[in-house]
């Protein structure tokens, strides 16, 4: 006797272990929670689909020594058949199911033996039910009966995410039956039928499409209505693309990372950006939103129907698209290993390290290693045409490298605090002690007469900063005539450091002369409390980069990156934050904790997020002057920062690590160099 449907169902490997069908263990006590069917005939299926197992033989390489193959894999696992009646039965017994889906398959009686089925699984058990239907054979009226019968979702394999890749997998190319505007169309039929947030679509990455092609489908599967069922390609035995090349994991993961934002409202298709080979490089996001979702993990979950209490997902599909030593679709919560594993995939991150050949022949760079995927990542922001580097040595601090140094300047840029050593807030990684090197001029007596002494030095300008009160404020208010007298008697640039400040202090320094206002910006609630001891917000960051913004001074934000006990929390959105803004000039530095209570509590982040930071800066920033500032580790972190820097095209580096200078000409800058502060300086003298 031929099985087949309705008396005989298949279902997966997984729903058969589950239902005890089938012996095995699952890999990481994985389990299923949704009963996935599929109809079945001794004839097969009438399509001729390149990728599936089920695919009619003479469409497929299906022969062996002139016998017919007996299609017995889908979606990559074992499919066995058991009588309907007996899995129905257990199914209603079985406590771990969620919800049962019945696939459909290209034949004449599909219709009426998925009503047939339906049906049964209403009567006898309590499970939730999705058709995973077939557009070519199912009219609307057909929908409606499946929704009057007891579905509760309705859902379209479309696979492919252009109609020229459809044709060539699925349609006509193949001889095959469907037609990828009837797909579509059923996707909107369904949605008139089962309403909004009940229909769904199964797509398959890695079928030849661009990251862009798949999320303009996803889209559009949202904004009928749907959400999207993701696959990773995988080779079928037994179907034409058997030998074909799995679906790379860099690609899959950006795209369910972009499934995951799009399905749940955080972006959309038109706010993403792409490269011009059609990879995401922005997800239409702050970059913090990102990567809180990407901490949860739940994009790299299976996706598919939801199960009780509306959980994520109940098709959970176990190991259905990769091998469990490859896990693509995560049947089960993401633990920590996983994330980083996922984070280094979405990197394209193969733990390659180098050193571009242009730089092995740098003597001092003998040793120095870099990420390739960073590295790349940086040559690609790069701007066209930047081929100009200003290296800053600023005379604050003594500075000398085998191929420069700032001992022979005649000019200096000395800073000088108008607090002295005092500062009311403590911060966790300064403590106040960064003021302690800066030169005291508590009154503006005492800063005219420094202004004064440094002129008669032959200084180039001078910084005036100071500690702060508890509200981040530095007392610049009765400095503002001195400053004013500084700038019209002397010749010298005069930059402040602010902290928080209101519009009428922005514009009195501004109206005293002030050619250059720095501020740290911070885009962390959370830092703002434990590292600033302050009361305030990020709003408040924004609010006085704002305000320094709408004065004529030249404003210079800094970025901090590791202020957070050496983790990277809100420097995301503290970019997000500048480049809102017309700031002229954004600085980044890495958190120097020397005089922090207990260093060992802020460990510099990896060279390499520096790295990427600095690419993303580039990126998003293409107009503005961009300087790796003066704070960050020396020795070969500098050096790796250093080249990261030069690859991405900033526009400064401040106190560059030892062969840099020679890395840039090979790179094919032209260096100069300056000893005013890289806030200040858009031009130096010529090297070379």
């Amino acid at each position: 006797m031929k099985k087949s449907s309705p008396e005989y169902l298949q279902l997966s490997l997984a729903a058969a272990m589950t239902l005890g069908l089938k012996k095995g263990k699952f890999f990481r006590n994985a389990r299923l929670y949704c009963l996935n069917l599929l109809l079945t005939y001794p004839e097969g299926c009438r399509a001729s689909c390149t990728y599936c197992g089920l695919a009619r033989p003479e469409s497929a390489a299906a022969t062996e020594d002139g016998h017919e193959k007996k299609a017995s894999s889908f979606i990559r696992v074992e499919w066995p058949i058991f009588p309907t009646d007996r899995i129905i039965e257990m199914a209603g017994d079985n406590k771990t199911l969620e919800r049962a889906c019945i696939s459909t398959l290209t034949h004449p009686n599909n219709k009426m033996d998925t009503l047939a089925i339906l049906k049964k699984l209403k009567e006898k058990t309590k499970l939730p039910v999705s058709i995973l239907s077939n557009p070519t054979t199912t009219s609307i009226e057909d929908i409606k009966k499946l929704k009057d019968s007891g579905a509760d979702r309705f859902t379209v394999a479309i696979d492919l995410a252009t109609a020229e890749l459809f044709e060539a997998h699925r349609g006509k190319e193949t001889k095959g039956p469907h037609k990828w505007d009837r797909y579509w169309e059923s996707l909107e039929e369904a949605q008139k039928v089962f309403g909004r947030g009940n229909i769904g679509s199964h797509l398959i990455v890695g079928m030849g499409e661009t990251e862009k092609e798949m999320a303009a489908a996803i889209q559009r599967v949202f904004d009928l209505g749907g959400t999207t069922h993701l696959f990773s390609f995988y080779p079928e035995p037994g179907s034409r693309m058997e030998k074909a090349k799995s679906c790379d994991p860099a690609q899959y993961r950006r795209v369910q990372l972009a499934r995951y934002m799009i399905d749940k409202g955080i972006t959309s298709y038109g706010t993403m950006e792409f490269d011009q080979a059609g990879r995401i490089v922005s997800y239409g996001a702050e970059h913090e939103k990102s990567e809180f979702v990407i901490e949860s993990g739940k994009p790299f979950q299976t996706s598919g129907c939801p199960g009780k209490d509306c959980g994520e997902t109940a098709c959970n599909r176990p190991f259905g698209d990769g091998p469990p030593s490859d896990i693509r679709s995560y049947p089960f919560e993401l633990e920590k290993e996983d994330i980083a594993r996922v984070r280094r995939q979405m990197d394209d991150q193969m733990d390659e390290i180098f050193l571009p050949e242009k730089l092995t022949s740098i003597e001092q760079l003998n040793g120095v290693k870099l990420d390739r995927v960073v590295w790349e990542k940086a040559l690609a922001a790069r701007p066209n045409g930047n081929h100009k580097i200003v290296l800053n040595l600023p005379s604050f601090k003594q500075y000398s490298t085998s191929e420069l140094s700032n001992a022979c300047s005649n000019k200096s840029f000395p800073a000088v605090s108008i607090t002295g050593g005092e500062c009311m807030l403590r911060c966790e990684h300064c403590r106040g002690k960064l003021l302690e090197p800066m030169i005291p001029a508590t009154t503006p007596t005492d800063l005219l007469e420094t202004a004064a002494s440094l002129a008669s030095q032959n200084a180039e300008g001078i910084l005036i900063s100071g500690g702060s009160d508890r509200g981040n404020r530095i007392p610049f208010k009765d400095f503002l005539w001195a400053i004013e007298k500084i700038k019209n008697t002397y010749d010298l640039r005069i930059a402040v450091h602010t902290g928080l400040i209101d519009s009428r202090d922005a514009r009195g320094l501004s109206d005293a002369g002030v050619d250059t206002a720095m501020i740290d910006v911070i885009g962390s609630d959370e830092t703002i409390s434990h590292i600033y001891h302050l009361d305030k917000s990020v709003e408040d960051f924004e609010a006085s980069l704002e305000n320094l913004c709408s004065t004529s001074m030249k404003v210079a934000p800094h970025i901090v990156l590791g202020l957070h006990y050496g983790k990277m929390l809100g420097e995301w959105k503290a970019l997000e934050i500048v480049a809102r803004h017309s700031a002229e000039t954004l600085i980044v530095v890495v958190a120097m904790p020397y005089y922090a209570k207990d260093p060992s509590k802020f460990p510099a982040p990896p060279a390499e997020e520096v790295g990427k930071f600095l690419a993303e800066c580039r990126r998003k920033l293409p107009e503005k002057e961009i300087a790796l500032g003066c704070a960050r580790p020396g020795g070969e972190y500098r050096q790796r920062t250093d080249l990261y820097a030069l690859a991405a095209g900033v526009d400064g580096i401040a106190f560059p690590a030892d062969g840099t200078l020679e890395a840039a000409g090979k790179l094919g800058l032209k260096a100069e160099v300056s000893y005013a502060c890289c806030s200040m300086s858009k031009f130096g003298v010529p090297l070379g």
